[in-house]
């Protein structure tokens, strides 16, 4: 049955075309259980050629539309909650993993957590963004702010919140988010004229300390830049934290 499923899933991927593949960009901090990218899978509540994701349980190139799995998911302040614990010992179909993640609202783009047990201390955390930039265009002059939110260790009621500024001019960007436990500022960021968000310098304060290695990778969305979103990783994994919002 598994070798069926497998062998359809080939021919789906087979089928997204590379128009569709192209428009959708994204990362993760560690591809070693989970990988973004364009959805392949048609069945049930899910559609192809969508912003993705794929866990290793089914294979990471059967990636699945976060749109479908939005309907798999309890909701709490705009967060998509999927828990669906993988035993690591016997890991199949039916362990997805536990997912936290919410979607831009003004553009096709989601960020996130994912562990396999979301038990305190999961080494196999992995934050993530992914997105359709298909028209995506990118102001060259001007300032716009963005009402950002994060997730980090999502619990249900400590979303992050926070506000970025760009100066188009300049190609800059920067910021910060926290809730009552972490506090994350972005750094000295840069983008290029396609879009592309990056920083060497983010910050981190919460409960293990401070730390100032933290790398930022990101991407503007949608006309004008209308939407952002993107990932912040450091030293210390339990201070990995994705974020997304819309230009105000």
């Amino acid at each position: 049955m598994k070798a069926m499923y497998l062998s359809v899933l080939a021919t789906s991927l087979l089928s997204v075309s590379a128009l569709s593949q192209a428009a959708v960009i994204g990362a993760e901090s560690d591809d070693t259980y989970i990988e973004v990218g364009t959805s392949i899978v048609p069945f049930g509540p899910h559609t192809a050629g969508l912003p993705g994701v794929g866990v290793y349980t089914t294979g990471k190139s059967a990636k699945v539309d976060f749109a479908g799995l939005s309907s798999y998911s309890s909701t709490s302040n705009g967060v998509y909650t999927l828990n669906a614990p993988i035993n690591v010992n016997e890991p199949d179909h039916s362990g997805m993993g536990v997912f936290n993640f919410a979607k831009v609202s003004s553009a096709n783009v989601y960020f996130g957590e994912w562990s396999q047990t979301s038990a305190n201390g999961d080494s196999s955390r992995t934050v993530y963004y992914v997105g359709d930039n298909s028209g995506t265009s990118v102001p060259t002059s001007g300032t716009a702010t963005y009402s950002v939110a994060g997730i980090n260790d999502y619990s249900g009621s400590n979303l992050m919140s926070g506000t970025f500024t760009a100066n188009f001019g300049t190609n800059s960007l920067s910021g910060s988010l926290s809730n009552s436990n972490l506090a994350v500022n972005i750094g000295s960021a840069s983008f290029d004229s396609a879009g592309n968000i990056s920083s060497t310098n983010a910050s981190a304060n919460g409960a293990a300390g401070f730390v100032s290695d933290g790398v930022v990778t990101g991407n503007f969305f949608g006309n004008n830049a209308a939407a952002l979103a993107g990932i912040a990783t450091f030293s210390n994994r339990d201070y990995d934290t994705a974020f997304g919002g819309t230009k105000d």
